[in-house]
């Protein structure tokens, strides 16, 4: 294989200000989202910093956004 392009998303629970319930999808950016000729393994990085919808999550964070998981 040869070319390969990737884009990576995560879908993040979240609440308006009146406390409704909705999923929003964010695109995360990645590292390197080409790879012009795919030979090994390809580990997808994102940075996590102050533009990431990702930024002061952490695993307890995620699990206590979604509805009943908590």
């Amino acid at each position: 294989m040869s070319s390969a392009n990737v884009r990576l998303f995560i879908f993040l629970a979240e609440r308006t200000k009146d406390r409704v319930f909705f999923r929003r999808i964010h695109d995360l950016p990645v590292a390197q989202s080409h790879l012009p000729l795919f030979v090994m393994p390809w580990t997808l990085l994102h940075a996590i910093d102050r533009a990431s919808p990702l930024q002061g999550y952490d695993a307890a964070t995620l699990v206590a956004s979604e509805p009943g998981c908590s």
